[in-house]
C-alpha cells in the first residue's frame, strides 16, 4: 500500500485498488489520481477498470468521472 497524499492506493504490478466508504469520497480519490496521474504522465486505462460497489439494499445508479471518461453504474 502506498498514499498518495489522502488516497490509500493499493498496488500489485501494474493493478491498483482504490477504497472508498461514499461515493462522493470516491469521486473525490479518483480526482486526486487524475491530478497525480497527470504530475508524473501515467495513463489509467479506463475501459479496462472497474468500479464496485457493495452497499445493503437496492441497487442505486452512481456517476464516477476518470479523464473525461464517464462510468455509470
Amino acid at each position: 500500500m502506498c498514499t498518495i497524499d489522502a488516497i490509500k492506493l493499493y498496488m500489485l504490478a501494474d493493478n491498483a485498488s482504490i477504497f472508498a466508504y461514499t461515493p462522493q469520497a470516491l469521486q473525490s480519490k479518483l480526482n486526486d489520481l487524475e491530478v497525480y496521474c497527470q504530475i508524473w504522465e501515467l495513463k489509467v486505462n479506463v475501459k479496462k477498470s472497474k468500479i464496485m460497489v457493495f452497499k445493503k439494499g437496492r441497487h442505486t445508479k452512481y456517476d464516477f468521472t476518470f479523464s473525461n471518461s464517464t462510468s455509470m453504474l
